[in-house]
């Protein structure tokens, strides 16, 4: 083995490991790492480093960024705009619209953010990080990202997109929606700084920060930010092919990113960097899934994410279920969603509070629908406990049914394994 391959199967195996997340954070080596590769690109920029409870307002150069993208937006869609006070009302197809603008905006004001970066990766190794992409270490790392041991850097992943299509009302716009309405409140946020009403400029200014963490984690977008688990294949590629100018640039970044760095933004004054989440999953026969039933599935420093059995979720659904109410379950237009604040409400909760109408009674219980829009109904047998409590008293109880049963027999029978309450009187009778 030559000193070149041995160089870029040791920099393969310290890649496969640090996509084990959150792994080793050493704040001080990405720092200085950090500017190093700067250095390499023969640009100046301050390095920050978003923490945990970051705030916008103590960020100016991510703050003028933002307002910045929010200003274009405001040009490009000046109807929308007037509009932001009613933003959570807006019909879907609007929504749609601004959020495409806000793209459009994102991407003029990055164009201009990012020009310098851009350039310099040009100038240096446009052809040869395609020709590193493209050696056959590289291409083990990017398919170590696939491995047992790289599925945290996919899951991390998968949780930022899952977080961009959260609020989806139109087909083609899954992810739209919600980022439209944040754009439209984080607008407000502008003119609410001179407000009296200090909730409403509260409010706004919350608004904005959400903004402002989308266009860092939204992963559509890779001019002015990028995930390093895969731009940091390119120096095991530039090692394979002992590119010493390459390597001035990849080998900072992969040492940032061995050192706990997970994403870079560039603003005009600074870069910032995310330290790697702690990401929580669940086996299931496919593989496994994003999942935490105490707190969010992506802990992440720029936002955290919450997933209930992969599916993402607001945070009180996990943390605070206690708070879901009929009208929010009533109320949320995605199937998955509803599901989820359903199981965490409790199907037989939501039969007796949502006025769930009784279509059946007889002398084995009583047969509850409530229906539900764009999904299966809802249908629950009521039996009586056959165990008697202390005070000489059976309390009463729920079960699921396929929603085609219409008896309270035949959902009983159901409920131990048989088609229709003759088979299952069938066999009561052999057991007496």
């Amino acid at each position: 083995m030559s000193p070149t391959e041995s160089g870029s199967k040791l920099a393969l195996r310290r890649f496969t490991a640090a996509c084990n997340y959150p792994g080793i954070i050493n704040e001080a080596v990405v720092d200085s790492q950090l500017r190093r590769y700067l250095q390499a690109l023969g640009i100046k920029r301050d390095v920050r480093r978003l923490q945990r409870g970051w705030k916008i307002e103590d960020e100016p150069a991510l703050k003028k960024y933002v307002d910045g993208v929010l200003a274009e937006f405001s040009r490009r869609a000046p109807k929308t705009a007037l509009d932001a006070r009613d933003a959570l009302a807006a019909l879907a197809a609007r929504d749609a619209l601004a959020a495409r603008a806000a793209r459009d905006a994102l991407a003029a004001l990055a164009a201009r953010d990012a020009r310098d970066a851009l350039a310099a990766l040009a100038a240096l190794a446009a052809l040869a990080a395609r020709a590193a992409r493209d050696a056959l270490d590289a291409r083990d790392a990017l398919a170590a990202l696939d491995a047992r041991d790289a599925r945290d850097a996919r899951d991390a992943l998968a949780a930022l997109a899952a977080r961009d299509a959260r609020a989806a009302l139109a087909a083609l716009a899954a992810r739209d929606a919600r980022d439209a309405r944040d754009a439209l409140d984080a607008l407000d946020a502008l003119a609410a700084r001179d407000a009296r009403d200090a909730l409403d400029a509260l409010a706004a200014l919350a608004a904005r920060q959400r903004f402002a963490a989308w266009c860092i984690g939204a992963a559509t977008w890779c001019w002015w930010g990028y995930e390093l688990s895969y731009i940091a294949t390119s120096h095991v590629g530039a090692l394979q092919l002992a590119n010493t100018s390459l390597q001035a640039w990849t080998e900072p970044l992969f040492e940032a990113f061995v050192a706990g760095a997970w994403m870079l933004h560039w603003t005009e004054e600074a870069v910032y960097w995310i330290a790697k989440p702690t990401v929580h999953v669940e086996p299931i026969a496919q593989g496994r899934r994003l999942h935490n039933s105490s707190g969010p599935a992506l802990e992440s420093d720029l936002e955290p994410i919450y997933f209930w059995h992969g599916v993402m979720v607001d945070d009180f659904v996990v943390e605070r279920p206690e708070t879901i109410t009929v009208e929010q379950i009533q109320q949320e237009r995605n199937a998955e969603v509803r599901r989820v604040l359903l199981e965490r409400y409790t199907f037989p909760r939501y039969i007796e509070d949502s006025g769930a109408k009784k279509i059946h009674e007889d002398e084995f219980g009583e047969l509850y629908r409530a229906e539900l829009p764009d999904d299966e109904p809802i249908v629950m047998v009521r039996v009586m406990n056959s165990t008697v409590e202390e005070d000489g008293s059976r309390k009463p109880y729920f079960l699921r049914v396929p929603p085609a049963i219409a008896t309270a027999r035949d959902a009983v029978a159901w409920t131990f394994g048989y088609d229709n309450s003759a088979a299952y009187a069938k066999a009561l009778v052999q057991q007496t």
